[in-house]
C-alpha cells in the first residue's frame, strides 16, 4: 500500500473527477494495472414518469451532462426537446426550471444510485416525478 501511495504521489496521475489507469512493477516483478473510477452521481440519461399531468408530459427522457464545472439538462418529450435553465446541484440533488407552453416549471430531483425522484412545480400544482438511469451497453 505504501508503494502505491508513493507511486500516486510521484506520477500525479490520479484524477479525482475521472479515470486513472496506473501500471507498476511490484517487488515480484509481475506487472499490475489498477483502474480507479469515480462515477458522477447526477450525470446520465434517465427515463422518467410524472403523475397526474397531461399524457404528452407524463413521460420522457432526461439528459444530465457535466461540462466543466457546470451541468446542462435537457428533457425529451414527444413534442420535442426542452433545455433547462438555472441548473444548480448539491451532492446528489439537482434543481432547474423549464418553460412549457409559456409557463415556468421548477424541478427538484434527488439521485439515489440508479433512481431519480422528486417533483415539478408549475402554476397547475406540484407533481411527483420518478425515473431510472439508462444503463450504457458495453
Amino acid at each position: 500500500m505504501k508503494e502505491l501511495m508513493i507511486l500516486l504521489a510521484a506520477t500525479g496521475s490520479l484524477m479525482i473527477s475521472g479515470i486513472a489507469d496506473l501500471s507498476f512493477l511490484p517487488a515480484e516483478g509481475h506487472p499490475v494495472s489498477i483502474s480507479i473510477f469515480k462515477k458522477n452521481k447526477l450525470t446520465g440519461t434517465w427515463d422518467y414518469t410524472v403523475q397526474d399531468v397531461p399524457p404528452e408530459y407524463s413521460s420522457g427522457v432526461l439528459h444530465i451532462l457535466k461540462e466543466g464545472r457546470s451541468y446542462k439538462v435537457s428533457v425529451e418529450l414527444t413534442e420535442g426537446t426542452l433545455n433547462a435553465a438555472d441548473v444548480k446541484t448539491k451532492r446528489n440533488t439537482i434543481n432547474f426550471h423549464l418553460m412549457i407552453n409559456g409557463q415556468r416549471v421548477d424541478v427538484a430531483l434527488m439521485v439515489e444510485g440508479d433512481t431519480i425522484s422528486g417533483e415539478s412545480t408549475s402554476p397547475d400544482g406540484v407533481f411527483k416525478l420518478q425515473g431510472t438511469r439508462r444503463m450504457v451497453s458495453k
